[in-house]
């Protein structure tokens, strides 16, 4: 019984309604609305909306985490790097960030999704989202 009592519990609480509250400041909204929609670009161009708006909440809900820095440029930008200051390849926070490859858009369309999906995200409101744990 309490098995079924203590999973009733945790299939309520991972269906909770969570509020992301993060709002960047207007100096940096530009900055800010890149970083994520670069973020959505190179690890999700390829996915359903959903798959690309999971990829902005991650990133967001990072930023609103104390274990990571405060603001979104921070966060993808975060890597283990060499004494020198170099980025060590594939030790990063988002694989694309530190490939080797070149970070600049080939895909008009899909950067300009991106881009629309970063805004949006980052609108002053808030977002409403449904929280799978």
């Amino acid at each position: 019984m309490k098995k079924i009592i203590l999973l009733c519990i945790i299939l309520v609480s991972c269906t909770a309604f969570k509020r992301v509250t993060y709002v960047p400041t207007s100096y940096d909204y530009q900055d800010e609305v890149k970083c994520l929609a670069q973020n959505i670009y190179f690890e999700a161009r390829d996915q359903t909306t959903k798959g690309q708006i999971a990829v902005a909440l991650v990133t967001i809900n990072r930023v609103e985490s104390r274990r990571f820095p405060n603001s979104i440029c921070k966060v993808i930008h975060q890597a283990r790097r060499y004494s020198n200051g170099k980025i060590k390849k594939h030790k990063c926070q988002f694989s694309w960030y530190c490939d080797g490859l070149s970070d600049t858009p080939r895909d008009r369309i899909a950067w300009k999704v991106s881009k629309t999906i970063a805004r949006a995200m980052l609108r002053k409101s808030g977002v409403h989202i449904k929280h799978f744990g």
